[in-house]
């Protein structure tokens, strides 16, 4: 995706800045709350990468063009493929980022169910998050929070339990192989395998693939460090290993992402200390 508008869309920025990270439930369980209203206002952007979590957006005014389609209210699933999204010029909008298990709790469908796709709003079953947030009600995160914690109360399910003490330790080694996380769990690889599948919608490869992106491109957006060693630090084989897979699953080289991050950090949020000369 290149920064040219299209249709009087602009670029959507996939990682604008965050002004309010709250983690709710046990261990990785986290919702991300991003406000794009405050968010700087950018030239250029790949298009919004892969990634094993879902997203839920919520447009108050404008409209998003994304999977082909003007939305306004949309869930994308995990996937392993990026996609093109834009937004109109006038476009405002709070995005929630959820762990795939969560979505069980909070949205009443499986991260499964809405993986490799866009879904409206709409189209989902009622929830009292998916009420909220469609309002704009301030306590959603709140309503977020206790459903979960509702849900957890239970157990959740055996396939979510799975999947997220397989999301916990392939974040904290990615290269760790799926046979040590099955026995850890007292499982068997096929019966880990099928859950990660069932409650994901990723096989526990493409979990990997994933999480070893996520790490990748956080690590080049907010470090100095080398390239070389953040792909050791990742799980990559090698460097090369790394640029292949943020090419195919971001739409951006590394060296590419550093540059756009680095001229994000540098463009003013106050659009009236740009001197228009």
């Amino acid at each position: 995706m290149t920064g040219e508008s299209r249709d009087g869309l602009e670029p959507k920025w996939p990682d604008a800045s965050h002004i309010a990270n709250v983690g709710y439930g046990s261990r990785m369980s986290q919702f991300i709350a991003t406000d794009y209203r405050t968010a700087e206002p950018l030239v250029a952007n790949a298009g919004e990468m892969a990634t094993a979590h879902i997203k839920i957006i919520v447009a108050d005014r404008g409209f998003f063009r994304i999977a082909g389609r003007k939305r306004t209210a949309f869930v994308v699933g995990s996937r392993v493929k990026p996609i093109d999204v834009s937004y109109s010029d006038n476009a405002s909008c709070i995005e929630f980022v959820l762990a795939p298990w969560v979505a069980t709790a909070v949205l009443g469908v499986s991260g499964g169910e809405l993986s490799h796709a866009v879904h409206d709003a709409a189209d989902l079953a009622a929830t009292p998050f998916l009420a909220a947030i469609q309002c704009s009600d301030p306590h959603a995160l709140d309503v977020a929070r206790l459903a979960y914690m509702n849900w957890s109360a239970g157990r959740g399910t055996a396939d979510a339990q799975i999947a997220q003490k397989v999301w916990q330790d392939l974040r904290a080694d990615p290269t760790r192989r799926l046979d040590d996380v099955a026995d850890g769990i007292g499982l068997s690889d096929r019966r880990v395998r099928a859950a990660v599948r069932s409650e994901t919608g990723l096989s526990p490869a493409q979990l990997r693939r994933l999480i070893r992106l996520e790490k990748s491109s956080r690590a080049i957006s907010n470090s100095n460090d080398t390239l070389a060693s953040i792909a050791v630090d990742s799980g990559y084989a090698d460097q090369s290993h790394m640029n292949r897979d943020l090419i195919e699953l971001a739409g951006i080289s590394p060296s590419n992402l550093r540059r756009a991050t680095a001229i994000r950090r540098s463009f003013p949020s106050d659009l009236s200390k740009i001197d228009p000369r």
